[in-house]
């Protein structure tokens, strides 16, 4: 992904959104970055000006966009606005970082084959979102397609009506002779695109536009690039006739479930865009605005403070990241740091020029390390205040029961509400589901869900993939409303800062950081690839390593049910620790687990830490080695008691 600074002939603003720099183009369209009035930042897809030429343009366009704003599911990128009646028509969608698959190619040469089978799940769990809407994509390719860190982002749904006027090299042999259109058409590129993957080469590639596409239309493809574990899929999606090709589910179920196992010069490009994106996201947000007001000279001193505090910041930041990178990555992060300051100085223009009174105050928020402390029950219970208005009447904060759960959120209800009619509170949990509806209350940004009235409160690291949740059971939620997780996620945002602390936090694995006691060292010995930076999943209290094997490690608080289970069959003993779990990992015949009791909490429950180790065609006993090694590692470095 390429980011560059606009020229001054580039708009600056789109209807609601500030142009803040340019991205690889793509046919038909210039590709923009740009900032929402929320601070996010989103893709803005703006129509060539050659196009207006045609009569049915404008029209074509908004029915397109319209449609593609149905398509959902993973992988897809979410069409969020349109504008068919700009002077430049225009559609706005998510934003997501990545790596294109053709520059990746391009750049470290084709993916191993277990990345191509990711690549096909991936691809396929997508297409069936798009076919779901009721469209067909007709425009799968290796530019439409990036690599991400959670696995890929399909881009470029057919929204012109015009998909003659891409590259022919991804057609279908129905696009290429404009016969009726099915899904299978996506199927046919999607089986081009992974043979490009593997080989490096599109399977029907010809010196000429007329040569390509009768290549599709009447050859079998040239898949003498791709390797022999591939060709019975790639083959499949290639068959000329549609009704004989495989559906996307079909190609799910053929590969089976996979990981984003890319290679780690694509991750190490990703993370290299991350910070630049990162450095984005800041600037854009500084430029919110609180309602807050204070004279014109005091604003603008703020102004000038903020932006030099962001850049100061951000210089340290990137300034360690060239320290630690490759020499490429050296120099796309001395780019990315240019194209920040222009950004950070062409936002402060932006403020000073606006002139409303209003000031600009530093986001506020708290980090992952500060929410691991925290006691979510104390502050639950200090947000619902001395009762609960719900809408038969308030209930006094003594009726309700306050139980911390596994992952050490904590469950809220009432001795008489049947189960289910309650509320949570998560701290540290996976925030990435959770709708991009946003408002700010006291100068923090908190998201808003539909769905059991979901609040949430994204952290200051970890790009904001983590943070506070708080949401309603159904049930509780159709019968009050969401009143109450309004007035309960006001409260949290207020007391960020003095949120109370754990009594044990001194000993506790939830103030613990899991993927800061993997040894990288020890972990490269054991793994042939490995990812740069492990990835946290469904909380901060779990941390994966991707690389030729999967390393999990997990924290929680684990309830024992029997004396079988609280001493379990098959524990081993490694230098004088006692790990328990000799059990194989549910569906997985290669994957093995050891846990180990960190300390109890009463008669039937212990925190834990639970370490997995699996890959394909590994040995288990080779894995189950490998568990027991780095986990008598990590138990090492746990708090004393």
């Amino acid at each position: 992904m390429t980011i560059t600074p606009p020229s001054p002939a580039d708009p600056t603003q789109l209807g609601r959104f500030r142009v803040l720099g340019l991205l690889d183009p793509q046919p038909n369209f210039r590709v923009l970055l740009a900032a929402a009035p929320d601070g996010s930042l989103r893709v803005v897809e703006q129509v060539l000006p050659g196009l207006l030429e045609q009569d049915d343009l404008r029209i074509r366009f908004r029915h397109g966009a319209v449609s593609a704003m149905r398509v959902g599911g993973p992988g897809n990128a979410a069409v969020l606005d349109v504008d068919a009646d700009d002077e430049m028509p225009w559609l706005a969608r998510t934003f997501t970082i990545g790596m294109r698959l053709d520059r990746a190619v391009a750049e470290f040469g084709p993916l191993p084959v277990e990345a191509v089978r990711a690549l096909a799940f991936f691809v396929a769990q997508a297409l069936q979102g798009v076919h779901a809407a009721g469209l067909v994509h007709q425009r799968v390719r290796p530019d439409t397609v990036s690599l991400t860190r959670d696995g890929i982002e399909l881009v470029g749904v057919d929204v012109l009506g015009d998909s003659g006027s891409a590259p022919p090299d991804y057609l279908s042999p129905e696009q290429s002779v404009r016969s009726e259109l099915t899904s299978a058409a996506d199927v046919f590129a999607l089986g081009s695109v992974l043979a490009f993957a593997a080989g490096a080469v599109a399977p029907f590639t010809a010196p000429s536009v007329p040569y390509t596409l009768f290549n599709i239309a009447q050859r079998e493809p040239d898949l003498a690039a791709v390797p022999e574990q591939l060709r019975e899929l790639i083959a499949a999606c290639l068959r000329k006739d549609p009704r004989s090709r495989p559906s996307p589910a079909q190609i799910i179920a053929y590969v089976g479930a996979q990981r984003p196992e890319w290679p780690s010069a694509v991750i190490e490009e990703i993370d290299s865009t991350a910070g630049t994106v990162a450095g984005l996201l800041d600037a854009a947000q500084a430029q919110i605005h609180t309602e807050d007001t204070e004279p014109d000279g005091s604003r603008f001193d703020s102004m000038v403070r903020a932006s030099a505090d962001f850049a100061r910041d951000r210089y340290a930041w990137t300034k360690s990241r060239i320290d630690a990178s490759s020499s490429r990555a050296r120099r796309a992060l001395v780019v990315s740091a240019a194209v920040l300051m222009l950004v950070v100085t062409s936002g402060l223009y932006w403020l000073v020029q606006e002139g409303d009174g209003s000031k600009v105050a530093p986001p506020v928020g708290i980090s992952l390390a500060e929410l691991r402390q925290i006691d979510s029950c104390a502050w639950l219970r200090s947000a619902l205040g001395d009762s609960v208005a719900l809408k038969t009447g308030p209930t006094p904060i003594a009726s309700w029961r306050f139980d911390v759960e596994k992952q050490w959120g904590c469950y809220a209800d009432q001795e008489q509400l049947v189960n289910g009619d309650g509320m949570r509170l998560e701290l540290g949990v996976d925030l990435r589901d959770v709708p991009p509806n946003r408002k700010v209350v006291d100068g923090v940004t908190v998201l808003e869900g539909a769905q059991y009235c979901g609040r949430a409160i994204a952290s200051t690291d970890d790009d904001g993939r983590s943070g506070i949740l708080f949401e309603l059971d159904k049930s509780f939620a159709e019968q009050h409303g969401c009143a109450i997780a309004d007035r309960v996620i006001a409260d949290l945002a207020r007391t960020l800062r003095t949120a109370p602390r754990s009594a044990d936090a001194a000993i506790s694995l939830a103030a613990v950081d899991p993927c800061g006691l993997v040894d990288r060292a020890a972990l490269s010995a054991a793994f042939s690839r490995l990812t740069p930076r492990p990835t946290t999943h469904e909380s901060v209290h779990q941390c994966r390593w991707y690389g030729s094997r999967v390393l999990i490690v997990d924290f929680s608080r684990e309830f024992v049910f029997s004396r079988e289970a609280a001493e379990p069959e098959g524990s081993v003993v490694v230098d004088g620790i006692t790990l328990r779990g000799a059990n194989p990992m549910v569906g997985a015949t290669d994957g093995c687990s050891r846990t180990y009791r960190h300390r109890a909490l009463d008669e039937k429950r212990y925190e834990t830490v639970k370490l997995s180790v699996s890959g394909p065609d590994v040995d288990r006993a080779a894995n189950c080695q490998i568990a027991e090694s780095l986990l008598v590692q990590v138990v090492r470095q746990l708090p004393k008691i």
